[in-house]
Order: C-alpha cells, then structure tokens, then sequence
C-alpha cells in the first residue's frame, strides 16, 4: 500500500526527520534542473536516513535517493513525489586503519583530507565532485583511483528494508557503473567504511596536485554540467571528415584572419552546421564533446533533439554514464 501525504508527514514529524513541502527541485540540483517536489527529505545523519529508507521500502512507497546531483539531469518537467537527500548524511568517524562515513560525505572533502594525513589512494579523487555514496553506486574513478577499492564494508538498505554489507566484489563494478547502479541489486547506499593505508604526505601531495591541475585544464563551465555524458565514444567515418574540415578551417582562419575573428570560432560552428545540429556549437564544450552544457533553459530541448541523436550518429555513443530522471518511479 502506498503511503498517503498525511501517513507521510505524521512519520516524518514524529521521527524529527527534517523535510519541505512542494519545493522546487531547480533549487536543489547541479544544473539546475527538475519540476516540483512534494517531499524533500533531509536525514540528519546515517541511523535517521535507515530509518526513513526502511519506513518507505517496508509500505512500498516509490521514492528517489539523491545527493550532490552532479550525475543526474532531473527534466523540468518531471515533479517527483518523494526526494530523500543524503547531502546532511556527512558525519565521519575515523579510527586506526579506517574511516567510517556516511553516504553524503563529500568526495572532495574527505579526499583532501586524506591527502593531507598521508593516506594512500585518495590523491585523485580531489575535484571529483558528489559524495561517497554516490560515487560508490556510479563507480566514480579518476585518474584510476575510485572510491569503490578504497571501500572495506559499504552500508545499504536492501530491497525489504534490511540491513545489508557489501564488499566491492559485491557490486560487479564495471567502467562508471556497478549492480547497483544497474537495478541488479536494489538496494540503498547509506555509508561506507574506508581504508586508510598509510603513505608519504609529501609524495601524495605532489601527485595530488598534479592530478587536480590536470582536471583543471579539461573542464569549463562546471556548475552547468554534469561531466562526461556517456561511458565511451567511438569515432564514426562521417565524423573523421568533418573533423578534418574543422582542422583545416581552423588553420584558414588562423593564418589570414584577426585575433577577433579567431576569437569568435567560426570553425565550431561550421563543424556543427554541416553536422546537421547546428545548435550544438552554443551547449557543447568546447573541448571535450562529450560534455553537454545546461546554458540557458532552450538547453533542455536542445539536449533531447540534437544532442543524443548528435553523439549516436558520430560518436557511436549508446549507454549514458548521467541518470536522467523523468517519471516518479524508485
């Protein structure tokens, strides 16, 4: 039986479990985006966000998990009932070989703390943006280092309002992806313990660092987008070509036209005027084209219309690495 909105309130006052009432979800989210939400649900920490997981999943109630969204594009016009943040979910408690977090622990935070302790495996993940539990259900990983192999034990909520803890091996991790994140095993990240394995300060600073100027270099315009769109890219016969009209115009211009005129990039546009989506040159950075840009609210429909088809037909790009939420199902 699915909960009623007075059943829902009643629990949440009597459980002190902070929330809001008929939010706006572009208010919430990285980019941005999203409809209306009914119930926005804040848990104060790890035990209170069981709780409240277990109370919607033991009467079947539909809801979504979201933490920091920068991997998830809610559409404008999807208004979702009931929306569980884990972003208050951020107590750590370290011990000897191990840290202890909840799933809103931000990625960039503990990473960076860690760093500057001397513990090992955490020096590239400074910069990635969300939070552990997040990082845990996508596989997040950069510059081969990843939340999930630094992971001892991971707390979750299974399907039946259990306990469960899983190791790594458990998640059938694959590239930006893991069962859970799969539906294969449908169950709710709620924390994690974490190793902690000693190293030198000043060697991981060093790499730290390198990897965070390296991350710099590549990325534009960060609040609007939500990184790479798709797990890998594959070059098409139709795209080699244009990409050889881009090079070739580029080099024109450079050599008989003004700074100004460079400036202006006329090349990107051609690029993407004889690709058919002309649009694109304005939403797509401009280095890295698997990352879309949610510049202004014609980006939505632009996303739809010419992007994918865009990145399908030259690209070869079929699996998404974003979630993109448009109904109200968990």
């Amino acid at each position: 039986m699915i909960l009623s909105d007075e059943a829902i309130i009643s629990f949440l006052q009597i459980s002190s479990v902070p929330y809001e009432e008929n939010i706006h979800l572009s208010a919430k989210t990285w980019i941005k985006r999203g409809g209306i939400g009914r119930f926005f649900i804040m848990p104060k920490d790890m035990e209170q966000m069981k709780t409240v997981v277990k109370y919607f999943l033991q009467n079947k109630t539909p809801f979504h998990v979201v933490g920091a969204t920068s991997n998830i594009y809610i559409q404008n016009t999807c208004d979702l009932h009931i929306v569980i943040s884990t972003l208050n979910v951020d107590q750590e408690e370290e011990f000897d070989d191990y840290v202890i977090c909840g799933c809103g622990v931000n990625v960039t935070g503990l990473s960076r703390k860690m760093v500057k302790n001397g513990y090992v495996g955490y020096e590239g993940l400074v910069g990635l943006p969300g939070t552990i539990g997040g990082a845990i259900v996508n596989n997040s990983s950069a510059f081969g280092y990843s939340v999930c192999q630094m992971s001892k034990e991971i707390y979750c909520i299974d399907e039946n309002g259990n306990d469960l803890v899983l190791s790594s091996d458990d998640l059938k991790l694959t590239a930006h992806s893991s069962a859970i994140k799969t539906k294969e095993n449908r169950c709710i990240v709620v924390g994690a313990k974490l190793l902690k394995k000693k190293g030198s300060v000043e060697d991981l600073k060093s790499k730290s660092e390198k990897y965070q100027k390296q991350r710099a270099s590549l990325q534009h315009e960060i609040a609007m987008t939500l990184g790479s769109c798709f797990y890998k890219l594959s070059k098409s016969t139709l795209l080699t070509i244009l990409l050889t009209v881009r090079f070739l115009t580029r080099k024109t211009i450079k050599i008989f036209c003004s700074k100004k005129v460079q400036e202006k990039r006329l090349e990107r546009t051609l690029f993407y005027t004889l690709s058919g989506y002309h649009d694109l040159a304005r939403y797509v950075d401009i280095i890295q084209p698997n990352c879309f840009i949610w510049r202004d609210e014609k980006a939505d429909d632009v996303f739809f219309r010419q992007y994918l088809p865009f990145m399908k037909k030259y690209y070869k790009a079929e699996d998404l690495e974003i979630e993109i939420i448009s109904d109200d199902k968990i």
